[in-house]
C-alpha cells in the first residue's frame, strides 16, 4: 500500500467524478468557478485542517483543470500563443522572487500546471515530424511506467529530500537536486516494472503448465 496523501485525493476525485461529470458538461466555467474559489478561499483562509497542498480543495481543482484541458484544449485554434506564455510563466515563477503574499500553493500549481502545457505542445509539435517520431516510442515507453513511477518516486523525494536539503539553497542546486531524483526514481521503476513482468510471466507459465499437465 502507499500511504500517501495524494492517492486519498485521488480517491476521493474518483468518487466523486460521476456527479462532477455530470454538472461539468451542463456548464464547464460555472463548475470551475466555484471550484476556483473554494480553492483559493482554502488556500488564503484555510478552511480544510490539512495543509493546502495536500488539501482535498487543491486536487479537485487541479483535477477539474484536467477535464477542462482534455475537452477544450484541443480546440483551440492559436496554440503557438500558449507555449510562450506557459514558458514565461515558468521562468518567471522558477527564476524571480515573487512576493511572499502569493502563498507557495498557488506558485506550485501555477508552475506545474505552465511546465505541462509547454511540454504537451512541443512534444506534441516535434512529434508529428518525421525526425522526432520516436518520441512517440519514448513517451509509450514512459506510459508503460507510470504505475511503478507513481508507487516510488514519493519514497525518493522523501529520502534524498531529508539527506539533501540541508545543502540545496540556490535555484542550480535545486534543480540539480531534481534531476538527480528524478533520475534515481526512473531507475528503480525501470527495475520494478521489469520485476512486475518476470513475476507475471512466471506465474502464467505456471499456469499454462498445469493446463498442459491436466
Amino acid at each position: 500500500m502507499v500511504g500517501e496523501w495524494f492517492t486519498a485525493i485521488i480517491i476521493v476525485a474518483y468518487l466523486i467524478y460521476p456527479l462532477l461529470s455530470f454538472f461539468f458538461n451542463k456548464s464547464k466555467y460555472i463548475v470551475l468557478g466555484v471550484i476556483t474559489v473554494l480553492y483559493l478561499v482554502n488556500v488564503f483562509f484555510g478552511i480544510d485542517p490539512v495543509v493546502a497542498d495536500a488539501s482535498v480543495f487543491s486536487g479537485i481543482f487541479l483535477f477539474t483543470l484536467g477535464m477542462l484541458f482534455s475537452d477544450t484544449f484541443t480546440k483551440i485554434k492559436r496554440k503557438y500563443i500558449v507555449l510562450p506564455i506557459s514558458v514565461a510563466i515558468s521562468i518567471l515563477i522558477i527564476f524571480v522572487n515573487l512576493p511572499d503574499s502569493i502563498p507557495e500553493t498557488i506558485t506550485s500549481n501555477l508552475l506545474g500546471i505552465s511546465l505541462f502545457t509547454a511540454m504537451y505542445l512541443l512534444f506534441t509539435w516535434f512529434s508529428a515530424t518525421k525526425p522526432f517520431s520516436e518520441m512517440n516510442k519514448a513517451a509509450k515507453y514512459l506510459s508503460s511506467l507510470s504505475y511503478c513511477i507513481y508507487l516510488s518516486h514519493h519514497f525518493v523525494l522523501r529520502t534524498l529530500f531529508v539527506k539533501f536539503e540541508p545543502h540545496v539553497n540556490t535555484t542550480a542546486s535545486h534543480f540539480a537536486n531534481y534531476m538527480i531524483q528524478l533520475l534515481i526514481t526512473l531507475v528503480i521503476s525501470i527495475a520494478l516494472n521489469a520485476v512486475t513482468k518476470a513475476v507475471i510471466r512466471f506465474f502464467g507459465h505456471q499456469r499454462v503448465f498445469k493446463k498442459t499437465n491436466s
